[in-house]
């Protein structure tokens, strides 16, 4: 699981939840990446931080080769 701030609110989510959103934005302040997604409801914006972000979409992309 992964722990992300949305709207103030902590929660964890899996790694199947970065694979089913489409990113449109990535930005690192200091050492946490806030990463904008859009859906059918409109834009949406995270935070998440370095270490665990980079260690996801590292995750994300070995999984997609595997496939």
């Amino acid at each position: 699981m992964i722990p992300i701030n949305i709207c103030g609110i902590d929660d964890l989510v899996d790694i199947s939840f970065f694979e089913r959103i489409d990113i449109i934005q990535e930005e690192l302040i200091g050492d946490t990446y806030f990463i904008t997604f859009k859906d059918r409801d409109g834009k949406f914006q995270i935070s998440v931080y370095k270490k665990i972000w980079e260690s996801a979409k590292r995750e994300i992309k070995i999984k997609k080769i595997f496939e």
